[in-house]
């Protein structure tokens, strides 16, 4: 159930059924409120005989709706963008922290794409000739080596 702020009539049918000493397991049978929500209105309307809403504190949001229009689009025109490409090409002044919450709340993720060397046609000539080679193995063959899907690579002397 999406969150809402309860009109004056639902949390007047709350107090009407509470006085007939309803449960509140049973108000939320019937009209499928929170439990917390049907709590805060008993309690404020036993201790301060009426029901209005508290005033909201915080902060506002501060994308706007063509700042988050704007913010989705891009980001997904260009999946590989990074962050703060995305908020210039959005010309937006939030933060990074910003609109990387905002998309991740849309389940947009934008990761860092890693380098990869490309196999040159030296190293697949290489593999194809090592896979003819070992065609023919056994299983006892294969049961000599231990396989792993890790990997470790070395340029000079750090792993």
């Amino acid at each position: 159930m999406s969150r809402h702020e309860l009109t004056e009539f639902e949390k007047g049918q709350i107090d009407g059924v509470n006085k007939f000493h309803y449960t509140v397991s049973e108000i939320r049978k019937v009209f499928g409120f929170r439990r917390s929500t049907i709590r805060g209105v008993i309690e404020r309307l036993k201790i301060c005989g009426f029901s209005e809403n508290k005033e909201r504190v915080g902060r506002p949001r501060k994308p706007t709706n063509r700042d988050k229009r704007l913010l989705i689009r891009k980001a997904l025109d260009n999946t590989k963008m990074p962050l703060c490409e995305l908020k210039f090409e959005a010309n937006s002044n939030l933060s990074i922290s910003t609109i990387r919450r905002y998309l991740d709340d849309k389940y947009i993720k934008k990761w860092i794409v890693a380098e990869r060397s490309r196999l040159t046609n030296a190293h697949v000539l290489k593999r194809f000739k090592w896979a003819k080679e070992h065609l023919d193995w056994t299983v006892e063959d294969w049961r000599k080596y231990i396989w792993s899907d890790e990997c470790s690579v070395e340029k000079g002397t750090d792993p």
